[in-house]
């Protein structure tokens, strides 16, 4: 190969070079605009050796490297931030729609992970007949093996759900999804601890009116005093951290 084709054979590659810093805008990264800064500063470095000696400026190994690992970090996803956690909390009375909300929901997230129905369980206030709550319907997918798999996480993105991994919630991960019936999805290992809590706790509030309604009277409260997620769910914890002692079995003596 003629060393003087070299630039001829740059330029042509220059979309490629550059696709660390396309794909950090597509993805609207938070770092995109110092990815760019890298990409460009990277693409003039290596352009000025291949013209001014014929070879890149850092080598083509160490070009090539650069390029790599500059590129995993335009495909890593962001951790969410606080403002993607945080949202506007209203209540709302309950809904006779929400089951079957739920239900058309657990068909397609079934079908797409390839999930039989039991998998996926109802819960939260929208689960509880004649309870208040938040508009949002609550699913919780047990997995057998955790953490769940990417593969799992994807197709739940391409269905339209925001990936809040943890969410501040160890052992669980969380994402949304926000159209005209709202849906969070809360991604468990089956039978562990956050599935036994859950599914206890919604049976105790759909049988005990009280713990329903001492659990509505928190709920209510609380929004009086926070009206965003994270503030709305502190001020609520100890009631349901009670119903969740009151909902767990009793131990023999």
């Amino acid at each position: 190969m003629q060393w003087q084709a070299l630039p001829a054979i740059f330029l042509g590659l220059v979309p490629f070079m550059l696709l660390p810093a396309i794909f950090a805008f597509m993805g609207r990264k938070r770092q995109r605009v110092l990815i760019l800064g890298f990409n460009v500063l990277l693409f003039v470095l290596n352009a000025g050796g291949i013209l001014a000696t014929g070879s890149p400026f850092l080598g083509v190994f160490g070009s090539v490297v650069s390029w790599i690992v500059l590129m995993g970090f335009a495909l890593r996803s962001d951790a969410p931030s606080a403002d993607a956690l945080d949202e506007p909390v209203t209540l709302a009375d309950y809904d006779a729609r929400w089951p079957a909300a739920f239900a058309a929901e657990r068909q397609r997230i079934g079908a797409a992970l390839d999930l039989s129905p039991e998998s996926i369980e109802h819960i939260g206030s929208t689960a509880v007949p004649g309870l208040v709550a938040k508009p949002i319907v609550d699913l919780m997918l047990g997995v057998r093996a955790w953490p769940p798999a990417d593969s799992t996480v994807s197709r739940l993105v391409i269905l339209g759900y925001q990936d809040l991994r943890e969410a501040g919630v160890p052992g669980r991960r969380y994402l949304k999804l926000r159209e005209a019936q709202s849906f969070n999805l809360h991604i468990v290992e089956r039978d562990g601890a956050h599935w036994t809590n859950n599914l206890r706790l919604r049976e105790l509030l759909r049988r005990d009116a009280a713990a329903c309604a001492r659990y509505a009277t928190a709920k209510r409260a609380a929004l009086e005093t926070a009206d965003h997620l994270l503030a709305y769910s502190a001020a609520k914890q100890p009631v349901l951290a009670e119903l969740l002692a009151k909902a767990a079995p009793v131990k023999d003596a």
